[in-house]
């Protein structure tokens, strides 16, 4: 997991309910970039999306260690 990926990570394991614009706008990042480290992070397995986009959360599958 990159740092860029961690910050990310830590923020979904803080707040499981965080949506991405509210991710986008804690790391001031734009809200394709966000979306991006998000979908590598489901497809390392390290989240996954429990729910739908609205009223879900974020599962935390692996801490990668």
């Amino acid at each position: 997991m990159t740092s860029a990926q961690s910050e990310v990570f830590a923020i979904i394991a803080k707040n499981p309910k965080a949506t991405t614009a509210e991710i986008a706008d804690i790391l001031g990042l734009p809200l394709k970039t966000v979306s991006s480290r998000i979908k590598t992070l489901k497809n390392k397995n390290f989240i996954r999306r429990i729910g739908p986009d609205k009223g879900g959360h974020w599962e935390i599958v692996s801490d990668g260690l």
